[in-house]
Protein backbone atom coordinates (compact mmCIF):
# COMPACT_ATOMS: atom_id res chain seq x y z
CA UNK A 1 0.00 0.00 0.00
CA UNK A 2 1.39 2.98 -1.23
CA UNK A 3 1.29 6.36 -1.52
CA UNK A 4 -0.55 9.36 1.22
CA UNK A 5 -1.68 9.38 4.81
CA UNK A 6 -4.65 6.90 4.21
CA UNK A 7 -2.28 3.78 3.68
CA UNK A 8 -0.81 4.43 7.18
CA UNK A 9 -3.31 1.87 8.93
CA UNK A 10 -2.16 -1.06 6.90
CA UNK A 11 1.02 -1.06 8.42
CA UNK A 12 2.07 -4.86 8.50
CA UNK A 13 -1.33 -5.91 8.73
CA UNK A 14 -1.79 -9.69 9.04
CA UNK A 15 -4.88 -11.27 6.37
CA UNK A 16 -5.62 -14.67 6.00
CA UNK A 17 -7.10 -15.25 2.51
CA UNK A 18 -8.00 -18.39 -0.02
CA UNK A 19 -7.52 -19.33 -3.28
CA UNK A 20 -8.31 -22.57 -4.84
CA UNK A 21 -8.74 -24.22 -2.04
CA UNK A 22 -5.74 -23.33 0.03
CA UNK A 23 -5.80 -21.13 2.50
CA UNK A 24 -2.49 -17.88 3.06
CA UNK A 25 -1.11 -15.32 5.28
CA UNK A 26 -0.67 -12.25 4.02
CA UNK A 27 1.10 -9.52 6.13
CA UNK A 28 0.55 -6.17 4.21
CA UNK A 29 3.48 -3.17 3.99
CA UNK A 30 2.40 0.55 4.27
CA UNK A 31 4.75 3.11 2.35
CA UNK A 32 3.57 6.51 3.29
CA UNK A 33 4.86 9.38 0.76
CA UNK A 34 4.74 12.62 2.37
CA UNK A 35 3.68 15.18 -0.20
CA UNK A 36 2.45 12.66 -2.78
CA UNK A 37 -0.82 14.20 -4.68
CA UNK A 38 -2.29 13.18 -8.24
CA UNK A 39 -0.77 16.50 -9.43
CA UNK A 40 2.89 16.27 -8.56
CA UNK A 41 3.15 12.62 -8.94
CA UNK A 42 5.39 12.72 -12.06
CA UNK A 43 6.66 15.76 -13.85
CA UNK A 44 6.33 16.41 -17.43
CA UNK A 45 9.08 14.56 -18.46
CA UNK A 46 8.16 11.82 -16.39
CA UNK A 47 10.18 11.27 -13.45
CA UNK A 48 8.38 10.38 -10.69
CA UNK A 49 8.08 12.24 -6.89
CA UNK A 50 11.03 12.22 -4.74
CA UNK A 51 8.98 10.56 -2.20
CA UNK A 52 8.28 7.84 -4.10
CA UNK A 53 11.09 7.02 -5.78
CA UNK A 54 12.43 6.81 -2.03
CA UNK A 55 9.92 4.37 -1.17
CA UNK A 56 10.16 1.90 -4.16
CA UNK A 57 14.23 2.06 -3.87
CA UNK A 58 14.14 1.78 -0.04
CA UNK A 59 12.18 -1.33 -0.50
CA UNK A 60 14.45 -3.10 -2.82
CA UNK A 61 11.92 -2.76 -5.45
CA UNK A 62 13.42 -0.42 -7.63
CA UNK A 63 18.04 -0.65 -9.08
CA UNK A 64 19.75 2.81 -9.51
CA UNK A 65 18.35 3.16 -13.08
CA UNK A 66 14.81 3.20 -11.85
CA UNK A 67 13.66 -0.22 -13.56
CA UNK A 68 11.50 -3.17 -11.42
CA UNK A 69 14.80 -5.49 -9.55
CA UNK A 70 12.18 -8.25 -9.83
CA UNK A 71 13.25 -8.45 -13.60
CA UNK A 72 16.69 -8.68 -13.19
CA UNK A 73 18.86 -11.75 -12.47
CA UNK A 74 22.22 -10.45 -11.47
CA UNK A 75 23.93 -11.37 -8.10
CA UNK A 76 23.07 -7.86 -6.78
CA UNK A 77 19.15 -8.29 -7.87
CA UNK A 78 19.28 -11.50 -6.20
CA UNK A 79 21.19 -10.82 -3.20
CA UNK A 80 18.74 -7.34 -2.88
CA UNK A 81 15.41 -9.81 -3.42
CA UNK A 82 17.18 -12.13 -1.16
CA UNK A 83 17.57 -9.64 1.88
CA UNK A 84 14.79 -7.92 1.48
CA UNK A 85 12.86 -11.53 1.66
CA UNK A 86 11.31 -10.75 -1.79
CA UNK A 87 10.29 -13.71 -4.39
CA UNK A 88 11.17 -13.22 -8.16
CA UNK A 89 7.37 -11.96 -8.94
CA UNK A 90 6.31 -8.95 -9.84
CA UNK A 91 4.92 -6.77 -6.10
CA UNK A 92 1.32 -5.90 -6.09
CA UNK A 93 1.23 -2.41 -5.42
CA UNK A 94 -1.42 -0.43 -4.61
CA UNK A 95 -1.71 2.98 -4.97
CA UNK A 96 -3.84 5.33 -2.57
CA UNK A 97 -3.45 9.39 -3.73
CA UNK A 98 -6.05 12.28 -4.86
CA UNK A 99 -7.19 13.10 -1.73
CA UNK A 100 -4.92 15.60 -1.21
CA UNK A 101 -5.56 17.28 -4.67
CA UNK A 102 -9.52 17.62 -3.57
CA UNK A 103 -8.52 19.10 0.06
CA UNK A 104 -6.03 21.47 -1.05
CA UNK A 105 -6.92 22.69 -4.47
CA UNK A 106 -10.28 21.69 -6.13
CA UNK A 107 -12.14 22.11 -2.57
CA UNK A 108 -10.28 25.08 -1.46
CA UNK A 109 -11.24 27.60 -4.94
CA UNK A 110 -14.90 26.24 -4.76
CA UNK A 111 -15.59 27.06 -0.88
CA UNK A 112 -18.52 28.27 0.22
CA UNK A 113 -19.58 30.48 -2.55
CA UNK A 114 -18.49 28.09 -5.88
CA UNK A 115 -19.94 24.93 -6.56
CA UNK A 116 -21.20 22.71 -9.84
CA UNK A 117 -23.52 20.45 -10.95
CA UNK A 118 -23.33 16.99 -10.94
CA UNK A 119 -25.55 14.21 -13.07
CA UNK A 120 -28.11 12.50 -11.11
CA UNK A 121 -27.21 14.47 -7.88
CA UNK A 122 -30.56 15.02 -6.00
CA UNK A 123 -30.53 11.33 -5.42
CA UNK A 124 -26.64 10.97 -4.86
CA UNK A 125 -26.45 13.58 -2.13
CA UNK A 126 -30.15 13.65 -0.94
CA UNK A 127 -28.63 12.97 2.86
CA UNK A 128 -27.19 16.58 2.40
CA UNK A 129 -28.69 19.76 2.21
CA UNK A 130 -28.98 21.92 -0.22
CA UNK A 131 -25.88 24.71 -1.07
CA UNK A 132 -25.85 28.18 -1.00
CA UNK A 133 -23.11 29.41 -3.77
CA UNK A 134 -23.72 32.08 -5.80
CA UNK A 135 -21.95 30.39 -8.80
CA UNK A 136 -22.10 26.67 -9.70
CA UNK A 137 -20.07 25.74 -12.81
CA UNK A 138 -20.99 23.56 -15.64
CA UNK A 139 -20.08 19.33 -14.67
CA UNK A 140 -17.81 19.55 -17.77
CA UNK A 141 -16.05 22.50 -16.33
CA UNK A 142 -15.25 20.70 -13.36
CA UNK A 143 -14.31 17.50 -14.79
CA UNK A 144 -11.80 18.77 -17.31
CA UNK A 145 -10.41 20.86 -14.78
CA UNK A 146 -9.36 18.05 -12.28
CA UNK A 147 -8.87 15.32 -15.36
CA UNK A 148 -6.01 18.14 -15.97
CA UNK A 149 -5.12 18.01 -12.25
CA UNK A 150 -4.48 14.11 -12.11
CA UNK A 151 -2.49 14.07 -15.21
CA UNK A 152 0.55 13.67 -13.93
CA UNK A 153 -1.05 10.79 -11.97
CA UNK A 154 -1.66 8.97 -15.25
CA UNK A 155 1.79 9.79 -16.41
CA UNK A 156 3.28 8.07 -13.52
CA UNK A 157 1.72 4.98 -13.46
CA UNK A 158 2.46 4.63 -16.95
CA UNK A 159 5.99 5.18 -16.46
CA UNK A 160 5.70 2.42 -13.46
CA UNK A 161 4.44 0.58 -16.11
CA UNK A 162 7.03 0.95 -18.65
CA UNK A 163 9.82 0.28 -16.27
CA UNK A 164 8.76 -2.98 -15.63
CA UNK A 165 5.26 -3.15 -12.47
CA UNK A 166 2.51 -4.94 -13.96
CA UNK A 167 0.45 -5.38 -10.72
CA UNK A 168 -0.70 -1.94 -9.99
CA UNK A 169 -3.62 -1.51 -7.93
CA UNK A 170 -5.87 1.94 -8.00
CA UNK A 171 -7.70 2.51 -4.93
CA UNK A 172 -10.67 4.78 -4.38
CA UNK A 173 -10.86 7.78 -2.50
CA UNK A 174 -12.29 6.96 0.95
CA UNK A 175 -14.45 9.23 2.84
CA UNK A 176 -13.95 12.10 5.74
CA UNK A 177 -16.13 13.92 7.63
CA UNK A 178 -19.15 15.10 6.81
CA UNK A 179 -19.17 17.42 9.77
CA UNK A 180 -18.35 21.43 8.33
CA UNK A 181 -17.29 22.72 11.65
CA UNK A 182 -14.67 20.01 12.11
CA UNK A 183 -13.61 19.74 8.59
CA UNK A 184 -12.96 23.99 8.77
CA UNK A 185 -11.05 23.07 12.00
CA UNK A 186 -8.70 20.58 10.13
CA UNK A 187 -8.56 22.52 6.98
CA UNK A 188 -8.57 26.42 8.07
CA UNK A 189 -11.48 27.11 5.51
CA UNK A 190 -15.14 26.16 5.23
CA UNK A 191 -16.54 24.52 2.39
CA UNK A 192 -20.11 22.70 2.55
CA UNK A 193 -20.25 19.03 2.95
CA UNK A 194 -22.40 18.25 -0.06
CA UNK A 195 -20.44 20.32 -2.43
CA UNK A 196 -16.89 17.79 -0.38
CA UNK A 197 -18.94 14.47 -1.23
CA UNK A 198 -19.88 16.01 -4.88
CA UNK A 199 -16.46 16.67 -5.68
CA UNK A 200 -15.31 13.03 -4.25
CA UNK A 201 -17.87 11.57 -6.29
CA UNK A 202 -16.41 12.97 -9.43
CA UNK A 203 -12.43 12.38 -8.50
CA UNK A 204 -13.62 8.43 -7.84
CA UNK A 205 -14.97 8.75 -11.15
CA UNK A 206 -12.01 9.76 -12.48
CA UNK A 207 -9.74 8.03 -10.86
CA UNK A 208 -12.03 4.74 -12.28
CA UNK A 209 -11.89 6.38 -15.74
CA UNK A 210 -7.66 6.64 -15.21
CA UNK A 211 -7.61 2.35 -14.48
CA UNK A 212 -9.69 1.54 -17.16
CA UNK A 213 -7.59 3.65 -19.62
CA UNK A 214 -4.17 2.07 -18.28
CA UNK A 215 -5.66 -1.29 -18.43
CA UNK A 216 -5.45 -1.90 -14.10
CA UNK A 217 -7.79 -2.44 -11.66
CA UNK A 218 -9.93 -0.40 -9.58
CA UNK A 219 -10.60 -0.80 -5.95
CA UNK A 220 -13.60 0.72 -4.53
CA UNK A 221 -14.96 0.60 -1.06
CA UNK A 222 -16.81 3.67 -1.00
CA UNK A 223 -20.41 1.99 -1.25
CA UNK A 224 -19.23 -0.35 1.95
CA UNK A 225 -18.32 2.61 3.81
CA UNK A 226 -20.83 5.12 3.68
CA UNK A 227 -24.94 5.79 3.72
CA UNK A 228 -26.14 7.49 1.44
CA UNK A 229 -22.95 8.82 0.31
CA UNK A 230 -21.97 9.54 4.06
CA UNK A 231 -19.90 7.99 5.76
CA UNK A 232 -20.42 5.33 8.17
CA UNK A 233 -18.96 6.40 11.84
CA UNK A 234 -18.01 2.56 12.54
CA UNK A 235 -15.45 2.86 9.91
CA UNK A 236 -13.70 5.88 11.02
CA UNK A 237 -10.55 6.42 12.80
CA UNK A 238 -10.42 9.91 12.93
CA UNK A 239 -11.70 12.93 10.51
CA UNK A 240 -9.93 11.75 7.78
CA UNK A 241 -8.71 8.27 7.95
CA UNK A 242 -10.88 4.81 8.20
CA UNK A 243 -9.59 2.35 10.63
CA UNK A 244 -9.01 -1.68 10.18
CA UNK A 245 -12.12 -2.89 9.98
CA UNK A 246 -12.30 -0.40 7.12
CA UNK A 247 -8.46 -2.13 5.84
CA UNK A 248 -10.05 -5.61 5.55
CA UNK A 249 -12.32 -4.28 3.29
CA UNK A 250 -9.84 -2.57 0.95
CA UNK A 251 -7.34 -5.72 1.46
CA UNK A 252 -10.97 -8.37 0.78
CA UNK A 253 -11.33 -6.24 -2.43
CA UNK A 254 -7.89 -6.60 -3.42
CA UNK A 255 -7.47 -10.05 -2.63
CA UNK A 256 -10.94 -10.70 -4.45
CA UNK A 257 -9.61 -8.79 -7.87
CA UNK A 258 -6.35 -10.81 -7.38
CA UNK A 259 -7.91 -14.13 -7.56
CA UNK A 260 -10.47 -12.91 -10.43
CA UNK A 261 -7.10 -12.31 -12.44
CA UNK A 262 -5.25 -15.65 -11.71
CA UNK A 263 -8.49 -17.39 -12.40
CA UNK A 264 -8.02 -15.74 -16.08
CA UNK A 265 -5.08 -17.09 -16.67
CA UNK A 266 -4.34 -19.97 -13.95
CA UNK A 267 -3.95 -23.53 -15.40
CA UNK A 268 -2.88 -26.42 -12.69
CA UNK A 269 0.39 -28.18 -12.95
CA UNK A 270 -0.23 -31.67 -15.11
CA UNK A 271 -0.84 -34.58 -12.70
CA UNK A 272 2.33 -36.03 -14.72
CA UNK A 273 4.11 -32.84 -14.25
CA UNK A 274 7.06 -34.72 -12.16
CA UNK A 275 6.97 -37.00 -15.12
CA UNK A 276 7.73 -34.43 -17.61
CA UNK A 277 10.80 -32.47 -15.47
CA UNK A 278 12.29 -36.22 -15.48
CA UNK A 279 11.57 -36.50 -19.04
CA UNK A 280 13.29 -33.57 -19.70
CA UNK A 281 16.55 -34.24 -17.87
CA UNK A 282 16.88 -37.17 -19.49
CA UNK A 283 16.65 -35.80 -22.76
CA UNK A 284 19.08 -32.77 -21.87
CA UNK A 285 21.68 -35.68 -21.22
CA UNK A 286 20.77 -37.90 -24.43
CA UNK A 287 20.82 -34.78 -26.71
CA UNK A 288 23.95 -33.51 -25.31
CA UNK A 289 25.72 -36.94 -25.36
CA UNK A 290 24.32 -36.93 -29.54
CA UNK A 291 25.61 -33.22 -29.93
CA UNK A 292 29.03 -34.53 -28.57
CA UNK A 293 29.21 -36.91 -30.52
CA UNK A 294 27.99 -35.13 -33.69
CA UNK A 295 24.69 -37.20 -34.36
CA UNK A 296 22.57 -34.23 -34.68
CA UNK A 297 19.99 -36.16 -37.78
CA UNK A 298 18.94 -37.97 -34.57
CA UNK A 299 18.63 -34.65 -32.57
CA UNK A 300 16.51 -32.98 -35.01
CA UNK A 301 14.28 -36.64 -35.57
CA UNK A 302 13.65 -36.67 -31.98
CA UNK A 303 12.50 -33.16 -31.59
CA UNK A 304 9.53 -33.86 -34.42
CA UNK A 305 8.48 -36.71 -32.32
CA UNK A 306 8.47 -34.99 -29.05
CA UNK A 307 6.50 -31.74 -30.82
CA UNK A 308 3.61 -32.24 -28.13
CA UNK A 309 6.40 -31.46 -25.23
CA UNK A 310 7.82 -28.60 -26.81
CA UNK A 311 4.35 -26.85 -27.31
CA UNK A 312 3.50 -27.64 -23.57
CA UNK A 313 6.23 -25.86 -22.16
CA UNK A 314 6.09 -22.86 -24.64
CA UNK A 315 2.45 -22.13 -23.09
CA UNK A 316 3.91 -22.71 -19.57
CA UNK A 317 7.44 -21.55 -19.31
CA UNK A 318 7.10 -18.81 -17.48
CA UNK A 319 5.15 -20.53 -14.52
CA UNK A 320 7.72 -23.74 -14.58
CA UNK A 321 10.84 -21.41 -15.37
CA UNK A 322 12.39 -22.23 -12.08
CA UNK A 323 12.30 -25.99 -12.87
CA UNK A 324 13.21 -25.93 -16.67
CA UNK A 325 16.77 -25.38 -16.35
CA UNK A 326 17.58 -28.28 -18.07
CA UNK A 327 15.38 -27.59 -20.88
CA UNK A 328 17.94 -24.85 -21.96
CA UNK A 329 20.31 -27.64 -22.10
CA UNK A 330 18.06 -29.05 -24.48
CA UNK A 331 17.76 -26.20 -26.24
CA UNK A 332 21.54 -25.78 -26.76
CA UNK A 333 21.90 -29.28 -28.16
CA UNK A 334 18.84 -28.60 -30.73
CA UNK A 335 20.41 -25.05 -31.93
CA UNK A 336 23.82 -26.93 -32.59
CA UNK A 337 22.06 -29.22 -35.05
CA UNK A 338 20.21 -26.91 -36.98
CA UNK A 339 23.55 -24.93 -37.27
CA UNK A 340 25.48 -28.13 -38.70
CA UNK A 341 22.67 -27.88 -40.87
CA UNK A 342 23.08 -23.84 -41.76
CA UNK A 343 19.32 -23.47 -40.99
CA UNK A 344 19.47 -19.81 -39.02
CA UNK A 345 15.86 -19.58 -39.76
CA UNK A 346 15.13 -22.40 -37.44
CA UNK A 347 17.29 -20.91 -34.72
CA UNK A 348 15.61 -17.53 -34.56
CA UNK A 349 12.21 -19.17 -34.39
CA UNK A 350 13.52 -21.09 -31.54
CA UNK A 351 15.12 -18.95 -29.53
CA UNK A 352 12.37 -16.01 -29.66
CA UNK A 353 9.81 -18.60 -28.77
CA UNK A 354 11.91 -20.01 -25.43
CA UNK A 355 13.23 -16.43 -25.31
CA UNK A 356 11.67 -15.75 -21.39
CA UNK A 357 13.31 -19.21 -20.19
CA UNK A 358 16.69 -18.22 -22.27
CA UNK A 359 16.48 -14.94 -20.27
CA UNK A 360 15.62 -16.63 -16.97
CA UNK A 361 18.99 -19.10 -17.16
CA UNK A 362 21.21 -17.53 -19.50
CA UNK A 363 21.76 -13.98 -18.04
CA UNK A 364 24.56 -13.79 -20.55
CA UNK A 365 21.69 -13.57 -22.71
CA UNK A 366 20.56 -10.54 -21.43
CA UNK A 367 21.77 -7.07 -23.38
CA UNK A 368 23.28 -5.71 -20.56
CA UNK A 369 25.67 -8.47 -19.70
CA UNK A 370 27.13 -8.56 -23.46
CA UNK A 371 30.48 -7.19 -22.05
CA UNK A 372 31.09 -10.61 -20.30
CA UNK A 373 30.99 -12.52 -23.54
CA UNK A 374 34.53 -11.52 -24.25
CA UNK A 375 34.07 -11.45 -28.06
CA UNK A 376 36.08 -10.04 -30.69
CA UNK A 377 35.06 -8.76 -34.01
CA UNK A 378 32.30 -10.42 -34.37
CA UNK A 379 29.41 -8.40 -33.37
CA UNK A 380 28.47 -5.06 -35.29
CA UNK A 381 25.90 -4.81 -37.80
CA UNK A 382 25.68 -8.68 -38.10
CA UNK A 383 27.16 -11.43 -36.17
CA UNK A 384 29.88 -13.66 -38.03
CA UNK A 385 30.15 -17.24 -36.98
CA UNK A 386 32.80 -19.73 -37.96
CA UNK A 387 31.59 -22.96 -40.22
CA UNK A 388 31.97 -25.01 -37.58
CA UNK A 389 29.75 -24.78 -34.40
CA UNK A 390 31.58 -23.51 -31.29
CA UNK A 391 30.11 -24.16 -28.44
CA UNK A 392 31.19 -21.32 -26.86
CA UNK A 393 29.59 -19.27 -29.01
CA UNK A 394 26.41 -20.64 -27.88
CA UNK A 395 25.76 -17.42 -25.14
CA UNK A 396 26.42 -15.39 -28.46
CA UNK A 397 24.00 -16.80 -30.87
CA UNK A 398 21.06 -16.72 -27.92
CA UNK A 399 22.18 -13.30 -27.37
CA UNK A 400 22.16 -11.90 -31.19
CA UNK A 401 18.62 -13.70 -31.66
CA UNK A 402 16.96 -11.97 -29.11
CA UNK A 403 18.48 -9.04 -29.72
CA UNK A 404 17.48 -9.32 -33.46
CA UNK A 405 20.71 -8.87 -34.71
CA UNK A 406 21.33 -10.58 -37.51
CA UNK A 407 23.78 -13.79 -38.03
CA UNK A 408 25.55 -14.79 -40.63
CA UNK A 409 27.58 -18.05 -41.06
CA UNK A 410 31.02 -18.27 -42.33
CA UNK A 411 31.40 -19.88 -45.77
CA UNK A 412 34.03 -22.83 -45.08
CA UNK A 413 37.34 -22.19 -46.14
CA UNK A 414 37.54 -18.43 -46.34
CA UNK A 415 39.63 -16.07 -44.51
Amino acid sequence: MIGDSQTLVFSHLLFEAEFQGQKRQIITEAKYCPGLAAHNFSDPRGRLHETLLRALMGDCLLDRENRALYQFQSPQAGLLNLLAGRSKASPVLVFFCGSADLVNVFQRHLGLENDFYLPDQETLLAAFPESSAQQVFPFETARLYLQDLIQPLYRGLKKLQEMGFDQIYLHDLVPQTSDDHEFSLIYQYQCPARTRIKAQLLMNQLLREMAQALGIRFLEIWPKVTHQNRRIESFALDSIHLNKQAAFLSFETLWNEMCSALNAQYQPEPADFPDLIETVNELAILWSQWAHTQKYSKILEDALQRADLFKLIARRQVEWEAQLESFVTVLHALVQAHYARGDLTQISTLLTQYAALVRFHRPLARPESLPALKLQKSIGEEVVLPARFDPAQTDLIFWATLQGIPIRIQPRGSA
